[in-house]
């Protein structure tokens, strides 16, 4: 079961419209807005397996289903008093909907022991995500008045491939190493705040077929 809550909200640009009309205003000097609130919950399903390969080695695969978010919500307008009178019926709160898709993904992973002591893993996953089924995201209103608004997205299909090592120094300490690269699916063109890539961006510059990536050791103590 999956819960997607969503908060939207942007300015509106009435200047433009009331300089338009003769009024006394100037472009983006008379800014009124709009917000969209929802919350959905749908249900999708993942289906896994794991193999033992012989020869230390253990291989694993997980499929998880697609889940489009059905958003039913209440859109707030906030409209400036010195143009509400050109607005007419537009620009009404009102109920809107829309649709939010979150995407199919398919990992495999394995993990091989390497070593008579049997100490040293090494481990790997790859993960291909169903970005590009997210081309926009829209929301179409009660009011047959007021015409939809939709966010452009475009996405493409993701890969994410990380790997690592498992040192099993003794009983009580175990080391982790690691290591993860993941492509963006956000093209340039459509990367705004609302639709930014997520925080593996590094500040310091890679090829543009990646978007990100993370490298960590860790040490851990059992009890």
């Amino acid at each position: 079961m999956q819960r997607a809550s969503t908060i939207l909200a942007n300015r509106i640009d009435f200047g433009s419209l009331a300089a338009a009309a003769g009024l006394p205003a100037t472009p983006q000097g008379l800014d009124g807005g709009i917000s969209f609130t929802a919350t959905n919950w749908d249900v999708g399903f993942d289906l896994s397996a794991a193999w033992d390969a012989g020869l230390h080695t253990r291989i694993a695969a997980t499929y998880r289903d697609l889940v489009s978010h059905s958003l039913d919500g209440q859109a707030s307008f906030d409209v400036p008093a010195a143009v509400a009178p050109l607005t007419g019926t537009a620009f009404r709160s009102t109920n809107a909907t829309g649709v939010l898709p979150m995407p199919r993904e398919l990992s495999l992973a394995t993990a091989v022991d390497v070593g008579r002591a049997g100490n040293l893993t090494i481990v790997g996953d790859l993960t291909w995500t169903d970005w590009s089924r997210f081309q926009a995201l829209t929301l179409d209103f009660e009011n047959p008045d007021q015409a939809p608004i939709s966010q452009e997205a475009r996405y493409t299909d993701s890969v994410r491939g990380a790997g690592g090592v498992i040192f099993r120094v003794n009983s009580r300490w175990t080391l982790r190493a690691g290591a993860l690269f993941e492509d963006t699916p956000v093209p340039d063109a459509t990367r705004t705040p609302r639709l930014p890539w997520n925080r593996q961006i590094p500040d310091r510059p890679w090829p543009r077929s990646w978007s990100g990536s993370k490298s960590r050791w860790r040490a851990f103590r059992s009890s």
